[in-house]
């Protein structure tokens, strides 16, 4: 039997995943099993992403997924109201937007009713908020201390934004309940995967 990549060479044995046959300079063994290079580079990524979440702790892995998307919620929201606050002006009574706009703007063509300052000063804040919290999120990911602090914060900054603006804020639909269902969540995972943070 020859291996595969040097078919000069015999083989010594096959690889535990896709048993093609491998020689001594092709074959990578680990934890007494045999692997080509192919396969043992995929086997080592594989047990890196294992690590990595056992190191992280499944609280942890959770509290950064609901950080990107309310993250990802405060920004879409925040991004819409800047949106409406400097159409507003020409919103009302316009063909144009009504026929152009207002069909991707469901959640929000009441906004309109209220001053464009008010609602650009709340878009702005949703969107920086939601922007700072994905970034946050990434380094919750990493395990850092830092992250988690700031998506604390963040977390208790969205729900005074939206107890203080809930009658513009309630208007987003669903983007509201994200934040408000998963930031008291997400702070709770925090605190349960405290430890696995550096």
């Amino acid at each position: 039997m020859k291996c595969y990549n040097h078919p000069q060479v015999d083989a010594i044995g096959v690889c535990t995943v896709c048993k093609r046959p491998v020689c001594k300079s092709c074959q990578v063994v680990m934890e007494g099993r045999r692997f080509c290079k192919d396969h043992a580079e995929k086997q080592l990524i594989r047990e890196e992403r294992v690590a990595s979440l056992q190191g992280r702790g499944r609280a942890l892995t959770f509290a950064t997924l609901f950080a990107e998307l309310n993250g990802l919620a405060g920004a879409f929201v925040g991004f819409l109201l800047i949106l409406i606050g400097l159409l507003a002006p020409t919103a009302q009574g316009s063909p144009v937007v009504a026929s152009s706009v207002a069909p991707f703007l469901t959640y929000f063509s009441a906004v309109t009713n209220y001053q464009p300052g008010e609602v650009l000063t709340v878009g702005f804040a949703a969107f920086t908020a939601g922007s700072v919290g994905m970034v946050a999120g990434y380094f919750l990911w990493k395990r850092s201390k830092w992250g988690a602090i700031a998506s604390i914060i963040l977390a208790i900054f969205g729900e005074a934004l939206i107890a203080t603006y809930l009658e513009i804020l309630a208007l987003a639909g669903p983007f509201t309940f994200v934040w408000v269902g998963t930031a008291a969540l997400r702070v709770t995972l925090i605190a349960l995967g405290w430890k696995h943070l550096k």
